[in-house]
């Protein structure tokens, strides 16, 4: 059964579009996905192409004509890898995402029932970015980042306003990919007369590996573990078992595991 949508483009509106999808697949027998104007989505393999037009397979393999004019996207192995189920991964282009972070030691209980760390990490970040290849992509992004830290048997409190810049290589093509990523900003100590202390700014370094989860929209979720280092610097005062006020001077390093849950947008 041969299907044709071959549609004209003879009002003004439709010829301002010409040549929007005009750039060819680069070989057939590739997977591709379209999106048309009309709101029909098509997943299957391209078969030919012309300048305007372009044939795959579709609906149980049925033979399925499309007039590129009238395609909103058209995603191909240029733009991203599209699984047999009509999910894929992007490859290409600009994305944005939202990050939830947290310590994920402070999950496990131990014999007792309570938890084996009790230092809290607490972080909400935000980056832009873009796809440089299938591989490697850049962002920037801003997080608000909630730290607490254990000195001398005292919970130190830290938090800061972050930017930084982060690196992010994919491992393997396959459904449920394997990333790495490395970002390195600077924090800038948000002081507050609720933490009751002092701090400094610092440099922090951040390294960890993820899966990344195809899906059929524009949004994607993916999650990570990886390492957090924070260094910073500054006073802050405790009350000992006596009730004597006790006054501390600290210089150092937060190190912590975080886990990472990311929603991402194209």
């Amino acid at each position: 059964m041969v299907v044709l949508l071959l549609i004209g483009n003879t009002t003004v509106a439709q010829k301002s579009r010409k040549g929007r999808n005009s750039r060819k697949a680069e070989t057939s027998g590739e997977r591709v996905k379209i999106y048309m104007d009309n709101g029909s989505i098509y997943n299957g393999i391209l078969m030919s192409q012309t300048e305007d037009s372009l044939t795959m397979t579709a609906f149980e393999d049925n033979i399925v004509t499309l007039a590129k004019d009238e395609a909103d996207r058209i995603l191909d192995k240029d733009e991203a890898i599209v699984f047999p189920d009509g999910k894929y991964h992007d490859t290409h282009g600009f994305f944005w995402g939202i990050a939830l972070s947290l310590n994920p030691v402070t999950l496990i209980p131990n014999e007792d029932g309570d938890v084996l760390e009790e230092r809290a990490l607490s972080h909400l970040e935000t980056y832009y970015g873009w796809r440089l290849n299938k591989k490697l992509s850049l962002s920037s992004g801003f997080a608000i980042e909630f730290n607490q830290a254990r000195l001398a048997g005292f919970n130190i409190d830290t938090r800061f306003s972050t930017f930084y810049g982060q690196a992010h290589y994919n491992l393997t093509d396959s459904k449920f990919r394997l990333y790495s990523y490395a970002r390195a900003g600077y924090g800038f100590a948000d002081q507050d007369i609720f933490l009751q202390n002092g701090h400094s700014d610092g440099a922090q370094f951040q390294l960890g590996l993820g899966f990344k989860i195809p899906s059929r929209k524009r949004s994607k979720f993916h999650f990570a573990l990886g390492w957090h280092l924070q260094q910073t610097s500054g006073t802050d005062f405790f009350f000992d078992n006596f009730g004597n006020e006790v006054r501390t001077e600290y210089n150092l390093i937060i190190s912590r595991p975080v886990l990472k849950a990311v929603f991402e947008f194209n």
